[in-house]
C-alpha cells in the first residue's frame, strides 16, 4: 500500500454563518466539499407562484388563480395560506383543495384561490293586496250605520234590548237617536243646519327613482286632487301598514325623504286625511325597489 498526502481547510463555503470542509489530495485534480446544513443559508423554506397577478370581475363573477408552492432546501414543512387583509366588501374566498399544504420537500404543490364577489340583489316582491293586515271592517261598518238610519223607534229599542251586555255609551247613543225619531213622529221639529257636502279628493304618490340601493336617499311625492279647488292639509306616507312620515300639502303636493329602507320590494302608499272641504283619500301602492349593493367596484390588493 502506497501513503497518500490529503490536504483539509475548515472554513465557511458558502457564507451561510456555518463552517464547512474542503479536502484535496495530491493524486485527484481536484477537491471535496463538505457543508455543514446548520447554517441559516441552508434551512429549509419555499417560493409561491401564482398565473396571474390580478384580474378584473364584475360583482356576482368569481376570479380563479392557480398557485404554485415550491420547497427549497428540502423544505418538508406545512404551509397555511390565508387572505387576512385586502377583501373588498360582500366578498370571499377559498382554497382549493384545501388551505393547508404538506410539503414532501422535492415536489411542488399546485391548489386554486378562488375569490367569490356578490351581486345586487332584491327581496321576493310582497304585493299590497295580499298584506294579510288589511281588512275590510270600515265598509261594513258604513252598511251598519245605514242600516241603523232606517229603523223606527220599535226597532231602535228592539236593537238596545239585545245590546245590554255591551259597552254603556253604544246603548245611549242607540237611546237618543230613538228619542230624536219619536219627537219626529209627534210632531216636533229641528232646526240645526245639516252639515257642509265635501268633495271627494284623490291620491298618488311617485318615487324620485324606482330602484335605489340600500342606504341611497329617495324622495317619494303624494299628489292630492279633486275637480275643483285645491285640497289642503297633510299627507300620510306608508310602507304598507308601516308609516314612514307626514308631509304637508302645498299646491296639492307633499313630499318625504328617506335613505333607511331595507333591501326588498315595498309598497309605498300615500294616505290623506280630507280637510273642511274634500274627503279623505288613499293611493294606490308604488312598487319601490330597494338592492342590495353587491361587491363595490375597485381594485384590491390581497
Amino acid at each position: 500500500m502506497g501513503q497518500t498526502n490529503w490536504g483539509l481547510a475548515v472554513t465557511d463555503v458558502n457564507g451561510d454563518g456555518a463552517p464547512g470542509a474542503v479536502m484535496a489530495s495530491w493524486d485527484f485534480a481536484g477537491v471535496t466539499v463538505l457543508r455543514n446544513h446548520n447554517g441559516t443559508g441552508a434551512l429549509g423554506s419555499y417560493t409561491i407562484g401564482t398565473s396571474a397577478q390580478g384580474a378584473t370581475i364584475t360583482a356576482g363573477q368569481n376570479a380563479t388563480f392557480t398557485l404554485t408552492i415550491t420547497p427549497n432546501n428540502h423544505y418538508n414543512g406545512t404551509v397555511t395560506l390565508s387572505c387576512p387583509t385586502g377583501l373588498p366588501a360582500l366578498a370571499t374566498r377559498s382554497f382549493g383543495p384545501s388551505a393547508v399544504v404538506t410539503l414532501d420537500g422535492l415536489t411542488p404543490q399546485t391548489l386554486t384561490l378562488i375569490i367569490t364577489t356578490k351581486a345586487a340583489t332584491s327581496s321576493l316582491r310582497i304585493h299590497a293586496e295580499n298584506d294579510p293586515q288589511k281588512n275590510s271592517h270600515s265598509g261594513s261598518s258604513a252598511m251598519l250605520l245605514a242600516s241603523l238610519n232606517g229603523v223606527g223607534v220599535l226597532g231602535m229599542f228592539v236593537a238596545g234590548s239585545f245590546n245590554k251586555k255591551g259597552n254603556r255609551w253604544s246603548l245611549r247613543a242607540v237611546l237618543a237617536l230613538a228619542m230624536s225619531f219619536f219627537l219626529v213622529g209627534c210632531g216636533g221639529g229641528s232646526s240645526s243646519t245639516p252639515p257642509p257636502t265635501k268633495s271627494n279628493s284623490t291620491s298618488s304618490v311617485i318615487s324620485s327613482a324606482a330602484t335605489t340601493l340600500v342606504g341611497q336617499p329617495v324622495t317619494f311625492t303624494g299628489t292630492v286632487s279633486a275637480n275643483s279647488g285645491t285640497p289642503t292639509g297633510s299627507v300620510t306616507f306608508l310602507d304598507g301598514t308601516t308609516t314612514l312620515g307626514t308631509g304637508t300639502l302645498s299646491s296639492g303636493k307633499a313630499t318625504f325623504h328617506t335613505s333607511s329602507l331595507i333591501a326588498g320590494v315595498h309598497n309605498i302608499t300615500t294616505a290623506y286625511g280630507g280637510d273642511t272641504n274634500y274627503n279623505a283619500s288613499t293611493s294606490t301602492a308604488f312598487s319601490q325597489t330597494v338592492d342590495n349593493p353587491g361587491t363595490a367596484t375597485g381594485s384590491y390588493t390581497l
